[in-house]
């Protein structure tokens, strides 16, 4: 075999592979056998059938199964043979076989990068103390109190906080805003619609006007959608809303011991304890991802070097999935996305590229460390996956068949980097802390 090698780019590499008939010679009478063996042909018995009468039914399969044999065969050879860390192959072309000349062809890869560690040893990571104060608890309980009030009716004006019952009809340059605006949809007008008295979700501009109204009372009031409005149709429109209470909701508050029996506590300072050690845990698993930013956010700093574009092009394409599945399926995204597509593709493209670069960064730590992801983390990250899924509904769902689902794509090696990459984090926080 000859293996001529040139560079393509900064991580880029063609290898130009040339090997003769006498060492392609043993794959393509394995193949062919294998076809004789197996071929099936009307008129003879399983491998009985004469190989010129297999090798005219099969040529095309024969051919195909001989020259990926043969690429990845001496593909290997040569990656050894030249000392070649592979990340990626990009593209094999200019393939050329025949049982007489053996086979020829251009294999374009991308190599893993070759780059110097910086000093990872006592990073200067901020070490914070976390603790929580007795006014974040009164928050948090406030909070829980609001979730549970019950909204009771009302004679009295509107207050702010109120839930307030409403019919609202607009107009614009005195036509009704239908008309002027054919597609803006609910915001022309409707009738017995909820809302919060201090800021009615639907239009911009109405904060505090239904506060004071009684019901029965009707206010107009002028608005100008912003620009940004989601709305496209309505973006720099005026228009004037007239509305009219039809009721009012005002908020009653559970009381402390009612709070205590619908949450399931023995008295309020139990449950205020309760508050303050989640919050406790919160506050702590908080600074430790901000722990775990800086030490990223440093070695990308003080370690710079090229990358093997195919590898973040998959990256790329990975972060966008997940991205748009953050998005959703919520009003306006298709617009926003089309309309910010370049500045989404940029994002995406710059977040995969930190995130290989440290990738290789913290994998070259964890050889130099000798930190290693072991059989029975990755068998309690799966177990803890299943647990996750199967409280959202996913009751069939086993480890084993866990398993077998990242086997069959990335998953598998998406998840040991992802530990690995945790444990190495984990090892630089403690070195620094010591």
């Amino acid at each position: 075999m000859k293996v001529e090698i040139q560079k393509a780019g900064d991580c880029r590499v063609k290898l130009f592979i040339n090997a003769g008939p006498e060492e392609t010679r043993p794959d393509y009478e394995k193949t062919t056998g294998e076809y004789v063996k197996y071929g099936r042909i009307p008129g003879f018995r399983p491998g009985k059938a004469p190989l010129d009468v297999i090798a005219r039914r099969y040529q095309r399969e024969i051919d195909e199964d001989i020259r990926q044999r043969l690429i990845a065969r001496f593909y290997r050879q040569a990656a050894e043979s030249e000392k070649l860390n592979v990340a990626n192959i990009v593209d094999v072309s200019d393939v050329l076989f025949s049982p007489g000349t053996g086979i020829s062809f251009v294999l374009t890869a991308d190599l893993v990068p070759e780059f110097k560690l910086p000093k990872y040893q006592k990073l200067p990571v901020k070490f914070n103390t976390v603790s929580v104060d007795d006014a974040k608890v009164a928050q948090q309980l406030a909070s829980l109190r609001a979730s549970l009030t019950r909204y009771e009716p009302t004679d009295t004006p509107v207050a702010e906080g109120d839930m307030v019952q409403i019919d609202y009809a607009a107009t614009s340059g005195g036509a009704p805003l239908a008309e002027a605006v054919p597609d803006c949809g609910r915001l022309a007008g409707g009738t017995d619609f909820w809302t919060h008295a201090a800021q009615p979700e639907f239009v911009p501009g109405l904060a505090g006007v239904l506060v004071g109204l009684a019901v029965n009372d009707t206010r107009e009031h002028d608005v100008k959608f912003p620009k940004d409005f989601p709305g496209e149709a309505v973006r720099g429109v005026k228009a004037r809303y007239t509305l009219t209470v039809k009721a009012v909701r005002r908020g009653v508050p559970p009381t402390d011991e009612t709070l205590v029996q619908q949450i399931g506590f023995e008295s309020l300072d139990a449950l205020q304890a309760r508050i303050r050690e989640n919050l406790q845990r919160d506050a702590e698993r908080e600074e430790t991802q901000r722990q775990q930013q800086e030490v990223s956010d440093y070695l990308l700093k003080k370690c710079d070097f090229p990358l093997p574009q195919s590898v973040v092009a998959a990256e790329t394409q990975r972060t966008l999935r997940h991205m748009l599945g953050e998005m959703g399926q919520h009003e306006g995204v298709s617009e926003y996305v089309e309309k910010n597509r370049e500045a989404i593709l940029n994002n995406a493209s710059t977040s995969a590229a930190n995130r290989v670069r440290l990738n290789y960064i913290l994998g070259a730590i964890a050889a130099a460390e000798k930190i290693e992801v072991g059989e029975e983390e990755v068998g309690r990250q799966i177990a803890s996956a299943v647990a996750y899924y199967s409280a959202r509904g996913e009751k069939d769902l086993t480890p084993a068949k866990l398993r077998e689902r990242l086997e069959a794509g990335e998953g598998l090696a998406l998840l040991r980097q992802d530990l690995l990459n945790g444990k190495v984090i984990e090892w630089l926080l403690a070195d620094a802390k010591a």
